[in-house]
């Protein structure tokens, strides 16, 4: 079974967040650890100072007022040449804390080391021996404080990575969707596109394969056949006006639609596609920049559409209005149904689901003309009845 690929990308998220957090831990701790034993190596000589210099005036290194050493953490030994023990902190002056071998080396220089318990006391300790003229000054802490602080980081990071995991997992499950949203809703847009495009395709190819087979097999005259490749010249046409729709939308998805861009006058324009179509026009003359064969497609297709569905008279304007230019086609039918209008320029879209002759296209064309002109394409009905769809076209070049 194979895993959604937003569960698997918060899986990927998930178990990358886990070895960063892992990183950063172990990072830490031994950062804390290396800061612990530093300061820990600090103490003890800044206490073998204090106790150097009291050794050397004679003074004890008992517990007295004033007190140098803490009684149960800290600690202090001092040996002579043999080893012996001259002075104690209680409860060590009956053990030495040093080998022979570790006693030989404090009289070169300081000397660290590390016990695992101190006789005693019972607890690992951190002990540094330094040579005091022809004695030798041991002093030690216990590495308690030290242990019960890292085993303090070790739970926190215990409890809160795992927390901090699984915000991080909820939190890439919820970037995860966001990001993938438009990616998902683009292909179930191109998995519907290419359903209602194939839909569109099947009915002109059957027609046109059944036209040719009826002319291959029963055309008894010249007119029969001729007639059977007139259907079939019609069908071919419209194969063609369908294959163009068509590949003018998949070019506007991927935000290519090619313009041959140059000036030209709406008046003019609207006069060329009114007259072909026979219908009215109300025109001023404004020179605009623009794709002439696109505006002229848009055009069409929108007087095609009222003339196809609206009914009346139909009457092609253009004027300029609030900074744009206006191209409206307008119908005097009965307007188009009030669920419509909202889809109005969706693909495959119509307003009379059993009109066969009609792709759906049209309309979807004519807003694709106008965004790629930097413009937009509306549509409403009229109060005193009729549909009105119009391209709003701004007065600047198109690029």
């Amino acid at each position: 079974m194979t895993l959604p690929l937003r569960i698997r990308l918060t899986l990927v998220f998930s178990l990358a967040m886990a070895l960063v957090l892992a990183g950063v831990g172990w990072f830490a701790y031994a950062r804390i650890a290396a800061d612990l034993s530093r300061t820990l190596d600090q103490q003890l000589r800044g206490r073998a100072q204090d106790l150097s210099a009291l050794v050397q005036h004679g003074g004890s290194l008992r517990p007295t007022q004033g007190r140098l050493v803490e009684p149960g953490e800290s600690f202090a030994q001092l040996l002579d040449m043999r080893g012996r023990i001259v002075d104690a902190t209680p409860p060590l002056a009956q053990h030495g804390l040093l080998s022979g071998s570790e006693l030989r080396g404090a009289r070169a220089g300081e000397l660290f080391l590390n016990r695992p318990s101190v006789p005693g006391l019972d607890e690992p300790a951190r002990l540094l021996a330094v040579p005091v003229g022809r004695r030798v000054l041991v002093t030690g802490v216990t590495r308690e404080n030290r242990a019960e602080t890292l085993g303090s980081v070790r739970e926190a990071f215990l409890i809160g990575g795992p927390v901090a995991l699984v915000l991080a997992a909820l939190a890439g499950f919820v970037l995860a969707g966001a990001a993938l949203r438009p990616f998902e809703a683009g292909v179930r847009r191109e998995r519907r596109f290419v359903a209602d495009a194939s839909h569109q395709l099947r009915t002109p190819l059957s027609l046109l394969t059944t036209e040719l087979e009826l002319a291959q097999r029963y055309a008894a005259s010249p007119e029969e056949l001729r007639d059977a490749l007139a259907s079939a010249a019609e069908s071919t046409a419209r194969l063609s006006r369908l294959a163009d729709g068509l590949l003018l939308l998949a070019g506007a998805d991927d935000g290519r639609v090619p313009l041959k861009v140059e000036e030209l006058d709406v008046a003019d324009l609207a006069h060329d596609v009114a007259e072909r179509h026979g219908v009215e026009v109300e025109a001023e003359p404004l020179v605009v920049q623009g794709d002439p064969l696109r505006l002229e497609q848009a055009l069409a297709n929108m007087v095609d559409n009222a003339r196809r569905h609206g009914g009346g008279d139909v009457l092609l304007t253009a004027a300029r209005r609030d900074g744009s230019v206006e191209l409206h086609v307008l119908d005097g039918g009965s307007g188009f149904p009030p669920g419509f209008l909202p889809r109005a320029f969706e693909r495959f879209s119509r307003s009379d689901p059993a009109d066969a002759e009609g792709s759906g296209l049209g309309l979807a064309i004519v807003e694709t003309i106008a965004r790629a002109h930097g413009g937009e394409a509306h549509a409403a009905n009229r109060p005193g009845g009729g549909a009105d769809v119009w391209l709003a076209l701004p007065l600047r070049s198109v690029r």
